[in-house]
Order: structure tokens, then C-alpha cells, then sequence
């Protein structure tokens, strides 16, 4: 016997929230939110780009909660470790960098991500090529959201010196 959500046809947004479900079993974050970017770009009219923003902001927002589920489905309840280590590579590449380091964190999957002082990002998934930040975005390397936010806010940290040491302002060192 069939239910009736079987028997009665779908909506075309309930079908589209099922691909994206579905989509996003096969995605890790990183991957997700390259597709998204991708999704966006496409070219199109106001209407076609306006659906395919909202695609790509269902697509996000189902990785992201697949993500935080994740992290809750820890059988005490806890966010697991994910902090990565600090092996002699890894720590040669960091000290090896150009310059000094402004922040770094492990993503979810214990990867370094190295912000350095001289606004570029380093990577330990992109084989520790320096990333231009912009504007505190890292053209060129996908970022998960987290990764986007740490990269953001030393950004900003960084802006916010910046004018701090302008010619003019009012802020003591």
C-alpha cells in the first residue's frame, strides 16, 4: 500500500529540495560551495539567475545543516576534535612561508589554513600556494563557510589597522 505523499504528485520545490538532499550526500563543504559559486555565475535573465541564486543558497544551506548534523551526531553530543596535526611537513611549510603568520586553523577536516601578514591565504589542501585576499575573499581557493569566515574576519582585523595607521586617523597605536 502506498502512502499518500506517493500518490499525490510533488511540488515542483519539494522535488528540488529532494535533488539538493540528494546532491548533497555526495558533496563535502568545500565541494558544495564551489557549486554553488558555479551556479550563480551562470549565465541568464533576472528571473533564471534570481532561481538559480536560490538553488545555490538551498544548495549551501543543505551541506551546512548535513555538517552541524554531523558534528551533533557524536554519540555524547559533543562537536568531535577537529583539529588536524602538526607534523614535521606541515610545520616546516608554515615556518617556510614568506611571511609572518597572522592566523591559522584546522578545518573540518584537520587542514591547516594559514592567513599571513602579508594578506594572502596558504593552504595545506592547495599545496600551500599563497592566495591573494581581496576584499576578504581568496580568489581562486574554495573555502567551506568556515574557512570563508576565518579568511574574512583577519581580513577585516587587518582593514581595521590598516586605517587605524592612515594618515589622519584618530586612533593612538
Amino acid at each position: 500500500m502506498s502512502s499518500s505523499s506517493e500518490s499525490s504528485p510533488r511540488k515542483p520545490h519539494e522535488l528540488t529540495a529532494q535533488v539538493l538532499e540528494e546532491i548533497a550526500k555526495e558533496l563535502h563543504p568545500y565541494q558544495a560551495v564551489a557549486a554553488a559559486r558555479r551556479i550563480r555565475e551562470l549565465p541568464g535573465d533576472e528571473r533564471s539567475r534570481r532561481f538559480r541564486g536560490d538553488i545555490a543558497d538551498a544548495l549551501e544551506t543543505e551541506v551546512a545543516a548535513r555538517t552541524l548534523a554531523g558534528f551533533r551526531g557524536s554519540d555524547e553530543g559533543s562537536i568531535p576534535d577537529a583539529s588536524g596535526v602538526l607534523d614535521e611537513v606541515t610545520i616546516a611549510a608554515i615556518t617556510g612561508l614568506p611571511q609572518t603568520v597572522r592566523g591559522m586553523m584546522f578545518n573540518a577536516h584537520g587542514e591547516p589554513l594559514v592567513y599571513g601578514t602579508d594578506d594572502r591565504v596558504y593552504h595545506g589542501d592547495a599545496e600551500w600556494h599563497g592566495y591573494e585576499v581581496v576584499h576578504g575573499e581568496a580568489p581562486g581557493l574554495v573555502l567551506d563557510s568556515v574557512e570563508q569566515g576565518f579568511v574574512r574576519a583577519l581580513w577585516e582585523s587587518a582593514e581595521e589597522v590598516r586605517r587605524a595607521k592612515a594618515p589622519g586617523s584618530n586612533k593612538q597605536d
